[in-house]
């Protein structure tokens, strides 16, 4: 009999509730178990640009401040950067803090405030 494995690509429903269910594992302080949904994820839809941003939070969650570092560059592009992509740069903020670099967290996260409204 011939393989007949299935190559099955996720819809985008599936693909949301594996993202969500990895959400769901960090705030439950569950973060192996959201990496190996990560890595499947990565695996099964690499354009995602999701997997990048919650490998950026599992590296922080594990104290890897030059791997958070890696995962959120592609993401930090001040001329491309959206309000919406704002936590990002609390998440650079508190990578470079934890590298002892105290003055440029604080310009990333004046910049955060400025972006989101609350400091003027």
């Amino acid at each position: 009999m011939k393989n007949q494995e299935s190559k099955h690509k996720l819809t985008q429903n599936e693909r949301d509730s594996l993202f969500f269910l990895v959400y769901l594992y960090m705030r439950i302080g569950k973060v192996d178990e959201a990496q190996l949904i990560l890595n499947a994820l990565k695996k099964a839809c690499p354009e995602d640009l999701r997997t990048g941003k919650y490998q950026a939070a599992i590296a922080l969650d594990r104290e890897d401040a030059e791997a958070a570092l890696g995962y959120l560059k592609p993401y930090l592009n001040r001329s491309e950067i959206k309000s919406s992509d704002a936590p990002l740069l609390l998440m650079q903020a508190k990578s470079l803090w934890m590298k002892g670099q105290e003055n440029e967290s604080r310009r990333i996260i004046a910049e955060y405030l400025t972006m989101t409204g609350e400091q003027k």
